[in-house]
């Protein structure tokens, strides 16, 4: 799946359209505060890659809207 799909059509539409989130890499993310665990509610993904290609600003605030996937990358970066 090209960028250009994701930019034209946004996340949401390819997570319906069977977007893999497994081929969503390299995220960095930003916000994190142990002291809030475990709901972590400021976390959120600054930077990420799909298929190698790098995310633009809309798309990683259309991924961020995907509150369950932003959860799991930070248990996966604390744990």
């Amino acid at each position: 799946m090209m960028l250009r799909t994701i930019q034209k059509n946004g996340l949401n539409n390819l997570k319906r359209n069977n977007m893999e989130l497994d081929k969503i890499s390299n995220i960095e993310l930003g916000g994190i505060d142990t002291n809030d665990y475990p709901d972590m509610v400021d976390a959120h993904i600054v930077s990420a890659e799909y298929n190698g290609v790098e995310l633009t600003d809309a798309e990683i605030e259309e991924l961020n809207c995907n509150s369950e996937f932003v959860y799991d990358c930070v248990l996966k970066e604390l744990f």
